[in-house]
């Protein structure tokens, strides 16, 4: 699907520095599924604009993208999806100096480690540390 190929670029232009091309190239894909209902492609690109969020150092705005895609995310079961969202809103917690930023990564690691999802345990370790 075309959209994929868009948020790969958009990823590629995001770790080079780019968030101005980042951005544009999230445009194109968001016009390419304004009315999905599929729930990991609304993922995707709300975490990737949340990444973009968070690269311009808007963390709070990054937060409240996080948690309304979250709140589409828990009733579906997504397990890997859900934790690496709660990593992003850690990350976004850290950025706005939220008081129980550390308290959720310490649960984020655990329940990463009792998921056996390794990279985002030590991804999330790294955060809090």
């Amino acid at each position: 699907m075309r959209v994929h190929a868009e948020l790969v670029v958009a990823r590629v232009r995001l770790a080079a520095g780019d968030t101005a091309g980042a951005r544009r190239v999230l445009a194109s894909a968001r016009a390419l599924v304004a009315k999905t209902e599929r729930v990991m492609t609304r993922w995707a690109l709300e975490a990737l604009e949340a990444r973009i969020e968070l690269a311009e150092a808007r963390p709070a705005r990054a937060q409240e993208r996080l948690l309304a895609v979250r709140r589409l995310l828990t009733p579906k079961g997504l397990v890997l999806v859900e934790l690496e969202t709660r990593l992003l809103l850690a990350t976004a917690g850290l950025a706005t100096g939220h008081p129980g930023a550390r308290r959720d990564i310490a649960a984020l690691v655990a329940d990463a480690q009792s998921h056996g999802a390794g990279l985002i345990r030590q991804r999330a370790t790294q955060l809090g540390w």
